[in-house]
């Protein structure tokens, strides 16, 4: 009998470290304009949510039936309490390293939504420095999750869990431990991430960071060498319709092509490409 990686995923598991966030959606019917001002009255119809950032990666995994090591920071509120229930809803994942802090909101992110657009989005979130104690609270935690993990995902979304300290700290462990680190970087200074295995940008996250074009394969090809240099990392660059390109420190290129669809929400997207290639590493590892 032939078995895949997925036959292995049940005893794979990775440290996902980052930042958390909650998606809410409203959905409402738009039938007219608002008297008060020029935009649509949105008559509300339901509202549902979901594990988004770093949270999503972490749901993507534990759907794939990974087990799932999550590190990351949220407020003690009801957003929170939404959060956890919605990554709890996946018994495979150990919410244990997530650290809370009174006075920081978790990071919440409403959608709002008629006759299948988006019209508005609203953010509730604090993305200032975390603090001495909580950093300490991260790397701790991040340390643990660490260990008893087969790969690691750095979920950079800007809003305060990947400071220096931390990064540098998960980073560090990390390599000691001979684990592959997969970063989804949201810093322009690349560098941040030396030391890391995998780099995943978008095109524009990887534009920002080289300030070159990436349309083209051959300029995206020039990009990923500017990162290279800098980061020390294989570079995966998403690339919307285009498909993904892996650029490895070595070796020549793979491009792979994709059917362009029209959708109108493509938030999650680079999440679910960053948690099937920690699954494929994990796999891969125990093989």
């Amino acid at each position: 009998m032939m078995f895949t990686f997925l036959d292995r995923f049940p005893d794979c598991t990775v440290a996902v470290i980052g930042d958390l966030m909650l998606d809410c959606y409203l959905h409402g019917e738009v039938s007219r304009i608002s008297p008060e001002a020029p935009v649509p009255v949105v008559r509300a119809q339901s509202e549902k949510w979901a594990a988004g950032g770093a949270a999503n990666v972490v749901a993507n995994l534990a759907t794939l039936g990974l087990n799932v090591r999550v590190v990351g920071l949220t407020g003690e509120d009801e957003a929170r309490r939404q959060l956890v229930e919605a990554m709890g809803s996946h018994r495979l994942v150990d919410a244990s390293g997530i650290v809370s802090a009174a006075h920081r909101r978790t990071t919440r992110k409403l959608r709002i939504l008629g006759a299948h657009q988006q019209i508005v989005r609203i953010d509730q979130e604090d993305s200032d420095a975390v603090g001495p104690a909580i950093e300490t609270a991260l790397i701790r935690a991040a340390t643990a999750a660490i260990e008893a993990s087969d790969v690691v995902v750095l979920s950079d979304y800007g809003k305060g869990v990947l400071c220096d300290a931390v990064l540098r700290g998960a980073i560090d462990k990390a390599r000691q431990a001979g684990k592959m680190i997969v970063v989804d970087p949201k810093r322009r200074d690349l560098s941040a991430y030396r030391g890391a295995s995998i780099l995943t940008p978008n095109r524009k996250e990887l534009t920002d960071a080289t300030r070159l074009p990436c349309e083209t394969d051959a300029e995206a090809a020039i990009a990923a060498a500017h990162a290279q240099e800098v980061s020390g990392a294989d570079i995966l660059l998403t690339r919307s319709e285009k498909g993904m390109s892996y650029f490895p420190m070595r070796g020549a290129p793979i491009h792979v092509a994709t059917v362009a669809q029209d959708v109108f929400d493509v938030s999650g997207a680079g999440d679910t490409v960053v948690a099937v290639l920690a699954a494929s590493i994990a796999a891969h590892a125990g093989a």
